[in-house]
C-alpha cells in the first residue's frame, strides 16, 4: 500500500529549527487523523515540491481547540532529480472543469511546467482567481501520484512571442505541435528539453501553423484519433516522457 505523502513547502527549515522533528496542523493534520486515520507507528512521506522529500514516522496525534496536530520524525531526507526530459507545455485553456482535469493529468503525466497559449482561436483566458484554484489542483495531483516537484503554472504568453524567442529566451529552444499530421513519438530526435504546443478547440488558423513550421517546430502526431484540446496535451506530454 503506498504511504500516506504529505506536502510541506517549508520542510528543510521546520527539520532543522524542530531537530529532525515536523509538526503538522491544520487541514493536513485533520486529513492525516480523521480521513487516513493513520496511527503512531506509521509512516508518511513529506515532499516540499522542489525535490526535497522526508520519509518520516508519527510520534504523536493530539486534538485541541485549535485542531488536530501531529507530530512527525523524519529518518531519512533525499533529492530527488526533476523529471526528464523537462516539458513545458503551452496549450490553450479548454472550457469549464476541463481546464482543471487537463492540469491534473499534465502534472501525473510529468509535465514540468504549464503556460496558458494565446491564439487567434483562443477562447478562455484564465484570470488570477482561476489560476489560485489551479494551484490547489497541482498539489493535490502531487500528493496523489508522488511525484516530489511541484508541476509549474506561468503566466499567459502569445504564440507570436513563443515565435520570436525575444522575451521568451528562457523556453526550451526545441517546440513539439501537437499536430494529427505529424510523426509518432518514436520519430522525434533527442532532446533534454521541449516546449509542447497545443492549440485551442478550433486548432490553430493556417497562418499560425505556417509560422510554426518556419520557426522549426516538430509535429507530433498522438495517436490515431482527433483529441479534445486537454486530451491532447495530456497524451502528448506523457507520450514524450515515455519515450
Amino acid at each position: 500500500m503506498a504511504r500516506h505523502i504529505i506536502y510541506f513547502p517549508d520542510l528543510v527549515g521546520s527539520l532543522e529549527r524542530g531537530a529532525g522533528r515536523l509538526l503538522l496542523g491544520g487541514d493536513e493534520a485533520h486529513h492525516l487523523a480523521r480521513v487516513k486515520r493513520l496511527e503512531v507507528g506509521e509512516g508518511a512521506i513529506v515532499c516540499d515540491g522542489l525535490g526535497r522529500v522526508a520519509s518520516t514516522t508519527l510520534e504523536a496525534i493530539t486534538k485541541s481547540r485549535d485542531g488536530w496536530t501531529v507530530t512527525l520524525h523524519a529518518s531519512e531526507v533525499r533529492v530527488v532529480p526533476p523529471p526528464s526530459p523537462r516539458v513545458v507545455v503551452l496549450a490553450s485553456s479548454p472550457k469549464g472543469d476541463r481546464l482543471s482535469e487537463m492540469i491534473d493529468g499534465l502534472s501525473q503525466a510529468g509535465c514540468a511546467a504549464w503556460r496558458p497559449l494565446i491564439t487567434r482561436r483562443t477562447i478562455v483566458d484564465p484570470r488570477e482567481g482561476k489560476l489560485e484554484r489551479l494551484a490547489r489542483t497541482v498539489i493535490e495531483s502531487l500528493k496523489q501520484c508522488g511525484r516530489a516537484h511541484l508541476m509549474e503554472l506561468g503566466e499567459r504568453i502569445e504564440l507570436r512571442d513563443v515565435l520570436t524567442k525575444g522575451a521568451e529566451s528562457r523556453l526550451p529552444s526545441t517546440l513539439i505541435v501537437a499536430d494529427e499530421a505529424g510523426v509518432p513519438v518514436g520519430s522525434l530526435p533527442a532532446f533534454d528539453s521541449c516546449c509542447l504546443l497545443v492549440g485551442p478547440e478550433g486548432g490553430f488558423s493556417n497562418e499560425e501553423r505556417e509560422a510554426l513550421g518556419a520557426a522549426g517546430a516538430l509535429r507530433l502526431r498522438v495517436g490515431p484519433h482527433t483529441l479534445r484540446s486537454e486530451a491532447a496535451a495530456v497524451v502528448a506530454c506523457a507520450s514524450i516522457m515515455a519515450r
